[in-house]
């Protein structure tokens, strides 16, 4: 089991309650039992801990004078984590797993931003990570536009499909307006309610993104406000709609 892993395990034990005194009797021996089918060692289990001390997840409790009774606890972030839906972008290989799984088809560029973003979304630069799902966004919906203009030279709407081609092949055209433009091309009106529905709240989402993603102040990059705004922008309520 890789670190990441073994510390989004450790993550959810704690927020389920297990014994969490941070010694080889209780904490490490209840990690040990989980995963006794993959053999971590006691030094996997603390290389886990102190990095979800690091990452400002958890927190070592040494209010009591004993070592031995000193206890490893989720901050508020951890708790948020350790609770949060699915895909979690504080759980970066499940989050890109998730994606992958659901968009099969998703490019490995928009994967390689995308993981740009979870990098820096897990070092608590949410100002770079929300600037990278912009990029990630912007870089997905050219492929969108390009699928758009080839289906509109199908059904004889080519000029149309020039006046889109040409935005594209423009280097100066602004990704919200390329967006703009691609959208009004869209026709989702003989598409079924639900589908229709899930398409129109995708790129709703899409514009938000690739409009505002500049939000989070360049001041206050750590703030408790910009994370829950690189949260929402990293795993919206509406993410499955991508598909």
């Amino acid at each position: 089991m890789d670190q990441l892993r073994l510390q989004a395990a450790i993550l959810r034990m704690l927020h389920e309650g297990i014994d969490n005194r941070l010694n080889n009797a209780y904490f490490m021996a209840a990690v040990r039992e989980r995963f006794q089918e993959v053999r971590i060692s006691d030094w996997d289990v603390m290389e886990a801990t102190w990095a979800l001390v690091a990452r400002r997840l958890a927190y070592i409790d040494g209010t009591q004078p004993a070592s031995e009774n000193w206890k490893l606890l989720l901050t508020g972030i951890g708790r948020e984590v350790a609770a949060g839906r699915e895909p979690n972008p504080d759980v970066p290989h499940e989050y890109l797993s998730s994606i992958r799984a659901t968009v099969p088809g998703v490019d490995d560029i928009v994967l390689e931003y995308l993981g740009d973003a979870l990098d820096t979304y897990s070092k608590a630069s949410y100002r770079p990570s929300v600037l990278m799902i912009g990029v990630a966004s912007e870089a997905a919906f050219i492929q969108v536009a390009q699928a758009v203009a080839m289906a509109l030279e199908r059904s004889n709407r080519g000029g149309e499909a020039k006046k889109l081609q040409a935005l594209l092949d423009q280097p100066r055209t602004t990704a919200s307006h390329l967006f703009d433009e691609t959208r009004k091309r869209i026709d989702v009106s003989a598409l079924p309610t639900a589908i229709r529905t899930d398409m129109r709240l995708a790129l709703d989402f899409i514009s938000d993104v690739v409009k505002g993603h500049e939000k989070c102040s360049a001041n206050d990059t750590k703030s408790t406000e910009c994370r829950a705004g690189g949260y929402r922008t990293i795993a919206p309520p509406s993410w499955r709609s991508c598909s």
